[in-house]
């Protein structure tokens, strides 16, 4: 008998060590999961060597984990019997963990594709309708001579069998006075293989399933797959970087659990850190970690959506030691950037430098130079992206290149909205959540402010919600269902569908109410407005930008001190504005448009007035992140939300049909933010009450939340 204990592995000291030395393998492993196909990989390409064609050597008999809803929708006829079985072996096929993961289901594909490895499925079935699982464990191993091994008992293929179970097993040899035992083992595994065991009921492994694991195929496999997990996982024991002639960075403990599981991981996966807490410091920290790793060889790349990220992340890194950087973007004083990024990489593939660092931005990242160029790496390579939801859209998906082997994606907010394939895309590529770091416990740790959260009502005007209206029409009439039958909208629908939230985000009422809810904050520092790019009062001689009518409210109405914060300040302009408002005796507040949305860091911001907001919660939940950051002397902070409803209660039950639910679905978009911002805030019950009351007094109880993206609003 084997037993698990503190000095010895069943799955390493055991299992793989026969199979280095076996020509077939059969093997009953109880039940079916992900994961179980992973362990399985352990050893079998040995075996596969062997293989000459006709009947397979690796033989694998599974058992779906079936819930008592399985069975009971089996009996009464539900669903049938097969349906049920692929249903449950596809609900416990979750994504691997890691590169290696995803490596040994590669294996599996190609031991399955040559027709060295088959898999059938087995349930214990006592009448037509009625079946249940089964769970043998059973292997039975043999080698060129004809020498076999069998055994029986609790272990799985598993990950926690392998490494974390106390597991035990009985073992019988050929050669040896147990053969009589070794002997039934085998006959019991050849009958169930042929389905002749009496109620148990065997068959071929489910085409949905096959496709599923089939995505993890690739054009070739690692064959030293055993010995680069165990090397990577000895090297993983200090995980956390230091800095060559610095003092070791202090990172915060989610931190530290990112950079871990990121390095455990293989150098893939995705940041999901809530806004303010730290993606950046903490992506240094893992880049560090990783030169480190690779005994400082290793390219680097860091791909910003905006040039004032670009600007921060160099300013950052001076807490890291790293200088030199290669900045390419589209300023003149980085003209020569390409010449010199074309130089560090043939230097680099030359092994005449060991590492570069080269950050961009998105739209130079994707330019046929750069990418040609990147293309060109040889060696170690890691691709950083920032705000890295950005790279799922339709033109940057296509310069993921395959050749950075290390990559890490950042954001609060990773799933693009209402993309479910450009999602798709980006976790296909980084790999998945190293962290999920989320704002409610961010602030529950102290590691974001607490804040107050005040919706401020304005209602649109009669001629706003005629030209809501208006566009509604137009855009119904552009509206299209694609092959899947989901709406879909033309690039004309969306040009539409942006003009109507202009509509909303302009809407002239706001800036009356801004006025009135500025006059308690005359004296006040610290203080950012942020303004949609809308124009307000459209087509009249008093047409003007809603951040230039609100900067000159504020400061030649108001006297209060203020500036433009906007992507047409340049960097230097932005750092002088960022240092003045810094001071609390200068500049009292900023007036901002979309630069703020994503990255831009000014932890002092302490109240924010909030005029513009799309339905994406990607985009309000960065603007919220913006007031939230630690700063000395900063308390709690306060965000004043302008909610735009369409006109008095009552009014809109006096209308038609038709604007009824037109302005319901403006309603409800406005309700969710009211409900995300106000749950997490100190003072919820004011805008539970709030919402309450809209949803009362507009009858939105019985409203449909899955409407048409005809009532979705797009900035």
């Amino acid at each position: 008998m084997y037993r698990s204990s503190d000095y010895s592995n069943i799955g390493r000291d055991f299992i793989e060590k026969v199979l280095e030395h076996c020509v077939s393998y059969k093997r009953a492993v109880g039940f079916f999961s992900s994961t179980s196909l992973i362990y399985t990989s352990h050893g079998l390409l040995n075996i596969a060597d062997h293989y000459k064609g006709g009947d397979p050597l690796i033989r694998f008999i599974v058992s779906p984990k079936l819930t008592k809803e399985d069975e009971m929708a089996i009996r009464a006829g539900i669903r049938s019997r097969n349906r049920v079985i692929e249903n449950a072996m596809l609900r416990d096929f979750s994504e691997p963990e890691n590169e290696f993961g995803k490596e040994r289901l590669n294996i599996l594909c190609h031991l399955i594709s040559s027709g060295a490895m088959e898999i059938k499925v087995a349930v214990t079935m006592f009448e037509e309708n009625d079946i249940g699982m089964y769970h043998e464990k059973i292997g039975i191993m043999e080698d060129e001579d004809y020498n076999k091994i069998a055994f029986s008992g609790s272990l799985n293929e598993s990950a926690n069998a392998f490494a974390n179970n106390f597991e035990s097993i009985t073992v019988f040899k050929s050669w040896e006075e147990t053969r009589p035992y070794l002997d039934e083992i085998e006959k019991d595994f050849d009958l169930l293989w042929t389905n002749l065991t009496d109620r148990v009921l065997v068959i071929d492994f489910p085409e949905a399933v096959k496709q599923r694991l089939f995505q993890y195929k690739r054009e070739t496999f690692n064959r030293n797959i055993e010995e680069d997990e165990r090397k990577w996982e000895r090297q993983s024991k200090s995980e956390l970087p230091s800095i060559k002639g610095g003092d070791a960075p202090q990172f915060y403990d989610y931190q530290k659990e990112a950079i871990t599981n990121w390095m455990r991981n293989r150098g893939r996966g995705i940041f999901d850190m809530a806004t303010g807490t730290g993606k950046t410091f903490t992506a240094y920290g893992a880049m560090v970690a990783l030169l480190e790793r690779t005994k400082y060889h290793l390219a680097t790349v860091i791909v910003c959506p905006y040039q004032h990220l670009v600007d921060q992340w160099i300013e950052d890194a001076e807490r890291f030691k790293i200088s030199n950087m290669i900045v390419g973007y589209s300023d003149p004083k980085y003209k020569d950037y390409m010449t010199r990024l074309k130089q560090a990489i043939q230097n680099y593939n030359d092994g005449i430098i060991n590492f570069f660092y080269f950050i961009t931005t998105n739209a130079s990242y994707k330019t046929d130079k750069v990418q040609e160029a990147l293309k060109k790496i040889n060696g170690n390579a890691l691709l950083v992206a920032d705000e890295a939801h950005n790279l799922g859209s339709v033109g940057m998906v296509d310069c993921l290149l395959p050749n950075f082997n290390f990559r890490l994606a950042l954001s609060a907010t990773v799933d693009r909205f209402r993309d479910e394939e450009g999602t798709k895309q980006i976790y296909d590529y980084f790999g998945q959540k190293c962290i999920e770091y989320p704002l409610e416990k961010a602030i529950d740790e102290g590691k974001l402010t607490k804040y107050y959260y005040y919706p401020i009502i304005v209602y649109l005007t009669q001629e706003e919600r005629l030209q809501y209206l208006e566009l509604t029409k137009k855009l119904a009439k552009l509206i299209r269902k694609d092959k899947n039958g989901k709406q879909v909208m033309s690039e004309g629908a969306q040009q539409i569908a942006i003009q109507r939230s202009h509509i909303i985000a302009g809407a002239e009422n706001k800036l009356y109410q801004l006025k009135a809810e500025m006059r308690r904050h005359i004296n006040d520092y610290y203080m950012l407005v942020y303004c949609g790019t809308s124009v307000m009062a459209k087509g009249t001689d008093d047409e003007k930008k809603q951040i230039d009518a609100v900067s000159s409210m504020l400061g030649n109405d108001l006297k209060i001190r203020c500036a433009k914060y906007t992507s047409e300040e340049n960097a230097e302009e932005r750092r002088e504005l960022k240092r003045r408002f810094q001071t609390g005796d200068d500049l009292q507040a900023l007036v901002a448009i979309k630069c703020l949305d994503e990255g831009v860091n000014i932890p002092n911001i302490r109240k924010a007035f909030i005029l513009a907001s799309s339905t994406n919660p990607r985009e309000y939940i960065q603007r919220r992140g913006r007031v939230l950051r630690l700063a000395e002397g900063k308390g709690d902070a306060e965000i004043y939300d302008f909610v735009c409803l369409p006109l008095d209660a009552t009014e809109l039950q006096e209308s038609d049909k038709e604007t009824r639910k037109s302005f319901k679905a403006l309603i409800n978009n406005e309700l969710k933010r009211i409900e995300e911002f106000g749950k997490h805030a100190i003072n919820n019950s004011e805008s539970d009450t709030c919402a309450e009351k809209i949803r009362e007094d507009y009858d939105m109880y019985d409203f449909e939340t899955g409407q048409s993206v005809i009532y979705s609003e797009e900035e």
